[in-house]
């Protein structure tokens, strides 16, 4: 049976990790982060820039989609770039 959370967890170590936080959902203090940063489906994949939410991702989607989500925005000018 397809994971979610293994394919997010896989495809996160190829990326920086101050670049990539976790919320559990199941923590209420996360639950509220979560949700007040637009989550409306789990899991959401966001992009944030400061405190600003540029982009996000929603549901079970497959591990390339996942991938050319992260990099476009990798590609984006982050003020975690510069």
């Amino acid at each position: 049976m397809h994971n979610v959370y293994a394919t997010f967890e896989k495809v996160a170590k190829d990326y920086p990790q101050e670049w990539v936080a976790r919320l559990d959902i199941q923590r209420d203090r996360e639950l509220d982060e979560a949700m007040s940063l637009g989550a409306q489906a789990t899991p959401t994949v966001f992009i944030v820039d400061g405190e600003r939410v540029i982009d996000k991702l929603e549901g079970d989607v497959p591990e390339a989609l996942l991938r050319s989500f992260l990099q476009r925005n990798l590609e984006r000018d982050l003020s975690i770039n510069g």
